[in-house]
């Protein structure tokens, strides 16, 4: 008999598990890294209701798309902490204690400690918090220092952005009208006057139009419904939707206007004013809001370009085997 036989099985017995990660790189992002314990503890907030789930391939499918998520975003904030560093914006802790204390009295609350158990109770570390915060603010100077010397809004752009606010709430100024269109090789002097004189007699508008009129609405008398500021050309439309001084009203007669076309009439029939303020009244308004929104889209595009700019190196495409679920 081998008198070291009883070794093996006591050997066998003694075989370590599987080594689980503690701690390790996950990410090389430029001249940083992020940790294993950088990811896992972004996915804090969302792992309650993955461990809820039974063991199995849906609940690691799940895992694992917390932990992409974890990671595109923490990419992301990195990045932009880097490129902060070489702009030289930073965010001292007495700024960052300033914008907390003012957020728990936007929120209601007596004290820093009610936050705190709030957070809690939402799995959302206070710690975990206060940097998301301090990024907030970062990103927050970042676009306003730098982003936003990219971004230039032209007068047009912002008359653009009013159109869209009163057609949003149906807000927008409006006409009912009857068109007489002219095509330019037929709009001779003496027809345009011939025209004219029959207007100036008070010759019904209607007969004008199925008399002379060549627009496609012709055969229905020239009526055009709901037609608001862009719909004829400009020179026709600066009339019809004057920017300043009294717009024509109901029952007037537009014209004649000529165009590259050719030569425009309009009757009013009906008019409906904007419901929303002028568009001088409310001109800086609209430039700030439109402001913002594109240094938040340049942004967006300027954050996803710093990933071209710096060499980003995940090493950890997948959690590592652990204790997420206790």
């Amino acid at each position: 008999m081998n008198p070291f036989s009883w070794l093996l099985p006591a050997l066998l017995m003694a075989v370590p598990a599987a080594p689980r990660v503690i701690e390790g790189v996950a990410v090389v992002v430029g001249p940083q890294i992020i940790l294993v314990s950088d990811l896992q503890q972004k996915m804090q907030p969302y792992m309650k209701q993955v461990c809820q789930m039974p063991e199995g391939v849906e609940r690691d499918r799940a895992m694992e798309d917390i932990w992409h998520e974890a990671m595109k975003d923490e990419i992301a904030m990195v990045l932009m902490e880097v490129e902060a560093q070489k702009h030289n914006i930073y965010v001292d802790a007495t700024e960052l204690n300033a914008t907390i204390e003012m957020l728990v009295k936007q929120n209601r609350m007596e004290n820093l400690a009610q936050l705190q158990e709030k957070l809690e109770a939402q799995n959302y570390p206070y710690l975990l918090w206060r940097k998301d915060v301090r990024r907030q603010l970062l990103r927050s100077r970042l676009m306003n220092e730098v982003v936003k010397l990219t971004v230039n809004v032209e007068e047009q752009a912002i008359r653009s952005f009013y159109q869209q606010k009163l057609r949003e709430v149906n807000a927008e100024e409006r006409a009912s009208v009857r068109e007489l269109f002219v095509p330019d090789r037929e709009a001779t002097p003496a027809l345009i006057e011939t025209i004219d004189k029959a207007i100036a007699a008070r010759t019904p508008f209607a007969e004008l139009v199925t008399t002379h009129s060549r627009a496609r609405t012709a055969t229905t008398g020239g009526l055009r419904a709901e037609v608001v500021p862009g719909t004829y050309t400009p020179a026709v439309d600066q009339l019809l939707f004057p920017k300043t001084g009294k717009a024509p009203v109901e029952g007037a007669i537009l014209g004649p206007v000529r165009t590259t076309a050719g030569v425009w009439y309009l009757e009013i029939l009906e008019r409906v004013e904007s419901g929303y303020l002028p568009y001088d009244q409310v001109r800086a308004k609209l430039k700030e809001e439109l402001t913002a929104r594109l240094i938040n889209q340049k942004g967006m595009e300027w954050l996803m370009g710093l990933q071209n700019k710096y060499l980003v190196d995940r090493q950890m495409p997948k959690p590592p085997a652990g204790a997420y679920c206790r």
